[in-house]
């Protein structure tokens, strides 16, 4: 038996709200789908700042946390959240990450034996992204 039935969402901590929105709706191709917290009502109730922005049909949460997130060393480490995409789409994204002068390692061929190609990049928040293609595309 399956205790997992199907991926509705994951949600990470960020350390600024709307720089997270630009950066996964640019990048991603992302749709903010809902915004909570940003009312009296949502705050008296003891809601915290979030945003949910839907992703090739999923949604990602992004929520302002209260502490700062420290900058990451390096475009490489855990957790990382990978990607698949066509190489149309790579070569999109990495223009896109150009022009948030973010810094990339890749492309890089067979980096993984699933992988034909692979970039690895950092969100705003530090987040280790990896989007990766299967050369099938």
């Amino acid at each position: 038996m399956r205790l997992v039935q199907a991926l509705d969402h994951f949600v990470v901590p960020v350390n600024d709200l709307v720089a997270a929105e630009e950066f996964y709706e640019e990048v991603f191709g992302g749709l903010v789908a809902k915004r909570n917290g940003l009312n009296v009502r949502q705050r008296i109730h003891g809601s915290v700042p979030h945003t949910f922005i839907t992703i090739a049909g999923k949604r990602i949460g992004v929520y302002l946390q209260d502490d700062e997130r420290p900058k990451p060393k390096t475009v490489r480490g855990t957790p990382t959240y990978s990607f698949t995409t066509t190489r149309k789409g790579l070569e999109e994204v990495a223009g896109a990450l150009e022009r948030w002068k973010v810094p990339v390692e890749g492309p890089v061929a067979n980096a993984h034996a699933f992988a034909a190609e692979s970039i690895c990049f950092c969100d705003p928040a530090g987040y280790v992204i990896q989007y990766i293609t299967d050369g099938m595309q």
